[in-house]
């Protein structure tokens, strides 16, 4: 879970990029990564390809210490989801996240944001909420409107299928950062970057 991708697995199977990670930082230095988890291809990525993909994001975002200090926001899109993610969230699959992301990653989670709220999320939450902790589950945040964001990102850091102000030549660099980040993960691997001395 802790290797880096092939670059042919990168261009085949996550060509739908429904991981980004956002260009601009929010007004208290968060990063900010918003997973489209409707564009998730379960057949091509399962949960544990899944879990090394969102391991791989973190572990590079780590690499700069703004983000090792001010953490990390994340936004859940359940557009265009159904039961293929049903299936994929079983109370297993939901612990292992959580124990992953916040047991075994030392990455500050703000924030928890659900946005296109479906019966996915209607039906995995009553789990979820069992299984986090009471601080990650204060940080947990369900929005019905984009004007709701707004309370936590300001447009200047949303792309505009959020009514926000980036464009998408902007959200390009984050697509272009998951292979920058893959070739880190491949030369400086959980061990660290080598010694100088």
């Amino acid at each position: 879970m802790f290797e880096s991708f092939t670059e042919k697995y990168l261009s085949e199977f996550l060509s739908t990029n429904f991981i980004n990670i956002v260009p601009k930082r929010s007004p208290d230095g968060c990063a900010i990564a918003i997973l489209l988890l409707g564009k998730w291809n379960m057949k091509h990525l399962t949960f544990e390809k899944f879990m090394q993909l969102v391991i791989m994001h973190i572990m590079q975002l780590l690499r700069d210490q703004t983000s090792q200090i001010n953490g990390l926001r994340i936004l859940f899109d359940f557009k265009g989801t159904g039961l293929p993610l049903l299936n994929m969230c079983s109370p297993q699959n939901l612990y292992i996240c959580n124990h992953m992301i916040l047991n075994c990653l030392p990455i500050r989670i703000k924030g928890l944001h659900t946005i296109h709220g479906s019966f996915v999320l209607r039906l995995v939450w009553p789990i979820a909420k069992r299984i986090l902790s009471h601080k990650i589950r204060d940080r947990v945040h369900f929005h019905s409107t984009f004007e709701d964001l707004f309370e936590y990102f300001p447009p200047s850091v949303l792309p505009t299928m959020y009514d926000g102000e980036l464009l998408e030549s902007d959200m390009e660099q984050g697509i272009s950062w998951i292979r920058k980040a893959n070739n880190e993960h491949r030369e400086n691997t959980i061990e660290g970057q080598p010694n100088i001395y």
